[in-house]
């Protein structure tokens, strides 16, 4: 097991009650496991917590079967990749500088770039189909484009884990099945994934394990079919849905139409 919480409880400094209270969660390796729940139900501050961004009321973050607080921040970047929500750039930098940031983490802020880092960012690129677009202004990308950049500035930090905020908000359909195609492709790579989404047929679709929150709790964890029955997705999203199927036989939430 790559990643393993138990028992995480979390509160924002003057939060009037816990964001997360007894989370548990596993991430194994060439595995894609999905975060899904209500807006507010505490996502991403449970990836902040298994981050240790977030100082913890109670349990335990380990990775690699080290203590999350016994990893220096320096080493744990060099293992785990975060592709954050929300990200604006005020500088016009081109694609493959961009994707260069992510070797920080390898050679310094201040080192100069040598061949090992220039043959990374390559890789970088290749892997997320960026190669043609490498001389381009990050200002002048698609939103598609745009998360594909910051995905690969990701894997040039040559993490074994990633760890994506909401990667497909704002994004049309098409460009979301791209990424989450492209995050497919890499777990079958050799990555591990984990990704907080509000998409919860596309979760289905992709990822091997889903893990339900409502108010700060693990309301379900298992199998997408284990974890996308009606009564339950009703229960949490306080609307009545049913269960279809997709082409691959996975779990597809139809939300029901409001009569009344």
């Amino acid at each position: 097991m790559i990643l393993s919480a138990r028992g995480l409880t979390a509160r924002y400094p003057g939060g009037p009650a816990d964001a997360i209270t007894g989370v548990d969660l596993d991430l194994a390796g060439r595995e894609m496991v999905a975060l899904v729940g209500p807006n507010g139900c505490g996502k991403t501050t449970l990836l902040r917590s298994l981050l240790g961004l977030l100082r913890l009321r109670s349990g335990q973050v380990v990775v690699d079967h080290r203590v999350i607080g016994t990893w220096s921040r320096l080493e744990l970047a060099r293992r785990i990749a975060l592709v954050p929500q929300r990200e604006e750039t005020p500088f016009s930098w081109r694609v493959d500088e961009m994707v260069g940031f992510g070797r920080y983490v390898r050679r310094g802020p201040l080192s100069p770039m040598n061949a090992t880092d220039r043959e990374a960012i390559d890789r970088a690129l290749t892997r997320c189909d960026l190669l043609p677009l490498r001389a381009r202004r990050v200002e002048t990308l698609s939103g598609g484009e745009w998360q594909r950049v910051r995905v690969a500035r990701a894997l040039a930090q040559e993490a074994d884990v990633l760890f994506l905020d909401e990667p497909t908000a704002s994004l049309d359909l098409g460009h979301e099945m791209e990424l989450l195609e492209l995050v497919r492709r890499l777990v079958a790579e050799g990555l591990s994934a984990l990704v907080v989404t509000h998409q919860l047929n596309l979760a289905a679709r992709f990822a091997d394990r889903m893990v339900l929150l409502a108010e700060g709790r693990v309301v379900a964890s298992g199998a997408p079919a284990e974890v996308l029955q009606a009564d339950q997705v009703s229960r949490v999203f306080r609307w009545p849905v049913t269960v279809a199927q997709s082409p691959e036989g996975r779990p597809q939430i139809v939300p029901l139409r409001d009569y009344s």
